[in-house]
């Protein structure tokens, strides 16, 4: 409407329209609400975006001197120890890549300038600073990043099952983060057409359940702690060593987690809020939500923000990691209680009770709060949701709010990966023969199950709803039962039962994208509100406009993180193996 018209000017052609389109007499203007929206505040240059600024610019200057050493150092010593090799028919075995210069003749008077300035070189090389600049070199991490090449010990279908869940997140809040169901002012023009044709076909179950998607990454995260941790298990008798150990286990996944969390932050509240400016009132409840970063952003540091209220959570979708790091704290337990018997069988056993415990525990509180709270069977994104609708209560927001988000509703998956990768470090891959025909049985009741899971609501499309038992149960089983199909995908592929499937998920395709995952799930909402927000009309969904969008937010996410990956991600993990080398020689030396 104008800016002329007020709130009852706008109810008032509410009821014309009515009046004088379908002949009614009701007073349908009292059942209209009127909410009134103003652009997004313009200019908003603070300081949030100053220090975004700064923080970046410092960040592409470092790329810039690392990537710039880099290149004088591998081009300095090519040219050299081709000098070299060319005029001083001594010298046949020169190491370019390692600079290994030991074995050189320095009498040699020919060679004698050349060699010290290799030496040179590789002091330069060798000292602390050069090495955290050489960490940002473009030049080096563009080709470790899209390297498809991996150590034969890794379990390579893990690759394409982050990838494709991922994706599968995308997915799924490409229709969310629009504005389709939550936002207070949905940029769908067709809201009625898309719950009544789209969203009732049987087939949108794979998008609505995509938040299965989830615990995909809890089972791999599960899976992974345990499978590289167990072997680094501290031997040490000594208190003080086990505490340091634990210590470094914790403090090693919060850096490993932070700084990629801190960019999305300080993009969001620096950069992105400005990026709404003049853009209109659709920008209005994504600029609301960057005020509530300015103000929690820190609960967001601390890994607590999955129990907090939606007004205080900064990027809602970051809920995940919460849990992730708290279920890694968890993890402690039964690995310190493995260490006290690992010397028997009491130790692998004391392992798998007190996970298997607690993948119960976590599925009965799922239960038993569903069927208290009488919370329904989650509802398909964009089901009608009308007032005649049985066993719903507190809408889905609600149930995000005090359910989907909390650690001991969601640890059944995370638990069950652990499992497996207990099992994995007792009979490593490809260790374990299966007779083919329970083979095929095991993979067909994988399958099976996870596709029960995803379309067993299907009946509630139709009006069909489960009872509030029958409900709770899903609640409490859907997310375990899913975790364990997964399992069972690992384990086959892993052994190499997997056929034509796990050459697929171990396509050399998906490991390049594989380190793009993290940045992927971080970053890729933020296009999805800039795309729904900036767009001068509401979008229109049909399945061809929801695909378009789609493959842009993926294509665009993907590329984005492939920058910030180099940037940032790539970096710290380079400074993490400086800082161990770093230890380790400490260590040696007090030896």
């Amino acid at each position: 409407m104008p800016d002329s018209c007020d709130a009852n000017d706008t109810k008032n052609a509410v009821q014309f329209i009515f009046d004088k389109v379908a002949n009614s007499t009701s007073n349908f203007a009292t059942l209209v609400n009127i909410t009134t929206v103003t652009f997004a505040n313009p200019g908003r240059y603070d300081f949030g975006f100053f220090l975004a600024v700064s923080v970046f610019g410092f960040i592409a200057l470092l790329a810039v001197l690392g990537t710039f050493l880099d290149y004088c150092i591998v081009e300095a010593a090519k040219a050299d120890t081709a000098w070299i090799r060319l005029n001083d028919p001594n010298v046949t075995d020169i190491q370019t890549d390692e600079f290994e210069l030991g074995h050189l003749d320095y009498s040699v008077s020919t060679t004698s300038r050349v060699l010290v300035k290799i030496r040179f070189i590789n002091s330069v090389k060798d000292s602390t600073l050069a090495k955290l600049l050489l960490a940002f070199s473009l030049r080096e991490n563009v080709s470790r990043l899209l390297s498809c090449d991996t150590k034969p010990s890794n379990i390579q279908c893990l690759n394409g099952i982050r990838v494709l869940s991922i994706n599968w997140v995308v997915l799924g809040h490409t229709l969310v983060f629009t504005g389709a169901i939550f936002a207070p002012y949905p940029p769908v023009d067709n809201p009625v057409e898309f719950a009544t044709e789209y969203a009732n076909q049987w087939t949108f179950l794979v998008i609505s359940n995509g938040t299965f998607s989830v615990d995909s990454f809890f089972v791999l995260s599960g899976f992974l702690v345990v499978y590289l941790c167990i072997r680094r298990l501290p031997t040490a008798e000594s208190v003080r060593g086990r505490i340091l150990f634990w210590l470094f286990y914790v403090v090693k996944r919060y850096l490993r987690l932070i700084p990629s969390l801190a960019f999305m932050t300080i993009f969001t509240i620096g950069i992105w809020k400005v990026m709404g400016n003049g853009i209109g009132a659709m920008w209005q409840p994504y600029d609301q939500a960057v005020s509530i970063c300015e103000k929690y952003w820190w609960i967001n540091f601390l890994f607590i923000n999955n129990f907090v209220g939606d007004n205080e959570m900064c990027n809602g979708w970051t809920w995940y990691l919460a849990n992730d790091f708290q279920f890694y704290i968890l993890s402690i337990v039964p690995f310190v209680v493995y260490m006290k018997f690992s010397r028997s069988a009491a130790g692998s056993l004391a392992f798998v009770l007190i996970t298997a415990g607690s993948i119960i525990v976590s599925s009965l509180a799922s239960f038993i709060y569903s069927f208290s709270q009488h919370f329904g069977t989650p509802l398909p994104i964009g089901f009608p949701i009308t007032p005649d609708m049985p066993h719903y209560h507190g809408g889905i927001l609600s149930t995000f709010d005090q359910y989907y988000i909390r650690p001991y509703f969601r640890f059944a998956p995370y638990g069950l990966g652990m499992l497996l990768g207990f099992l994995a470090f007792k009979h490593p891959p490809r260790s374990i023969k299966m007779n083919p025909f329970l083979n095929v049985f095991g993979w067909i009741l994988a399958l099976g199950v996870l596709s029960s899971v995803i379309f067993g609501l299907a009946g509630m499309l139709n009006g069909k709803f489960p009872s509030f038992f029958a409900a709770a149960m899903y609640n409490g089983l859907s997310r375990p039962a899913w975790g364990v199909g997964l399992c069972y995908i690992i384990f086959a592929c892993m052994h190499g039962h997997g056929g034509i499937i796990n050459s697929f998920l171990s396509w050399k395709v998906w490991t390049p994208l594989s380190r793009l995952t993290y940045m992927v799930y971080l970053l890729h909402p933020l296009f999805i509100y800039y795309f729904a927000a900036a767009s001068e009309s509401k979008f229109h969904y049909t399945t061809v406009s929801y695909v378009g969008l789609y493959a842009s937010v993926l294509t665009l996410t993907y590329l984005v993180s492939f920058v910030a990956c180099l940037l940032i991600e790539v970096p710290v993990v380079h400074i993490e193996n400086i800082i161990k080398e770093r230890f380790a020689k400490d260590e040696s030396t007090l030896k």
